[in-house]
Formats: structure tokens, sequence, C-alpha cells
């Protein structure tokens, strides 16, 4: 299941790391299953009116650039995977993600991983001028190892 995970960038309901993730999904959930995009939004716009968390996973062809969504609520509320395009595709398919289902949003936050290529595509977000606060993300395996801890803690709260 991990390498589902962590490698195949599935979504699955339960995580032997995280414990059980059915609070995070809403009942609605219907995801389309394509070769190589996945794409849901939640169907509700009130779901996705305030504050909205994004953290964005950069890569091209051995793996995915995924765009998770949650709310303030810690709901998902959007999605988003794909692979093989080019690098200034991947940062305009952000902003468009963002202006066509978040542009509503009171406050949007992304969170990108900087390490490896996410520095450059970095650069290309920033130069879309995309509505939303941005922070570059460098992961080590430190800060890997708080994000989980502090990901577990949040989940056992929903």
């Amino acid at each position: 299941m991990l390498y589902e995970q962590y490698y195949l960038a599935k979504f699955t309901s339960a995580s032997t790391i995280f414990g059980n993730l059915d609070n995070v999904w809403d009942d609605s959930l219907e995801i389309p299953n394509h070769t190589n995009l996945r794409f849901w939004i939640h169907p509700h716009a009130s779901k996705r009116a305030k504050e909205v968390h994004h953290g964005i996973d950069l890569a091209k062809k051995r793996d995915y650039t995924v765009i998770f969504s949650t709310n303030f609520e810690g709901q998902v509320v959007g999605f988003v995977r794909f692979k093989n395009v080019p690098y200034p595709q991947q940062a305009k398919r952000i902003q468009n993600y963002l202006k066509k289902y978040f542009s509503h949003t009171e406050d949007n936050f992304v969170r990108f991983d900087v390490t490896g290529i996410g520095e450059a595509v970095g650069d290309l977000i920033y130069d879309l001028e995309i509505d939303a606060s941005i922070t570059p993300v460098t992961f080590t395996n430190a800060s890997k190892a708080d994000m989980v801890t502090r990901l577990t803690l949040s989940l056992i709260h929903i």
C-alpha cells in the first residue's frame, strides 16, 4: 500500500502511517480515473470558500505532479495529478487550477516542494503572479519526519 501511495500517487482511505483517513474524504467523493490525469473538485463551492491549503509536489516523467487541496476543516476539497507535462505547462496548470476552482476562496495558501526541480518551477509559478500566499518548502529527513508527525496529530483530531 505504501508503494501505491508514495510512488504511484494513489489516494487511499487507510494508511499504515496515518491510520484511518476516512474523515478527510467527503461522502460525495467520486474520482474519475484516467491514465495520466486524476482530477477532482469538491462539488459544493461552500467547502472551497474559506481558507484552503494547497500542497504541490512537482515531478515530470517517472512520477506524478500532485496538487492536493484541503479546507480549514481538514476536508479534501480538490486534487489533480499529471505526468509527462513540461515544466512551463505545469506552472500554467497550477495557475489555472487555482484561478478556476479557488478564485472565490477567502485565503489560499500554496506550499510546494523546492527540493530538486521544484526551485526552477517555483520561479515560473512566481512569474505567473498567482493570487495566493506562496511558500516554498525544502524537504530534509528532519522536515519530512516533522510533517508526518504534525499531519498524524492533526488527523487524530478530525
